[in-house]
């Protein structure tokens, strides 16, 4: 990823995370090197995204939990309606979440 703020250009790794060049990836037509994180990986955005996330709700709730005894696990669970899981299951099968062409 690179910053569009004027000024700015940093580029990001949008696997790890880190400021870097494009020799930090796996592109050696860019100076990177094979095992470098890749710098195009559509099939696995979406299991690191689900990943990540899960990691966020699991430490959260562990905090929240140490914070406030009194709340349960049951206090603690998202409910979405209908309309949000249809809308979050069409997402998951639209061609751009499969990382295909639109």
């Amino acid at each position: 990823m690179t910053c569009t703020q004027p000024g700015c250009r940093n580029i990001q790794c949008y696997i790890c995370s880190k400021s870097c060049g494009y020799e930090h990836f796996n592109d050696t037509r860019r100076g990177g090197k094979e095992g470098n994180c890749p710098l195009f990986d559509q099939a696995g955005v979406e299991t690191r995204h689900i990943d990540e996330v899960k990691k966020a709700k699991e430490a959260a709730r562990a905090k929240v939990m140490a914070e406030h005894p009194e709340y349960t696990e049951e206090d603690l669970e998202i409910k979405l309606s209908a309309e949000a899981i249809g809308d979050e299951e069409r997402r998951k099968q639209s061609p751009f979440a499969r990382g295909l062409p639109g």
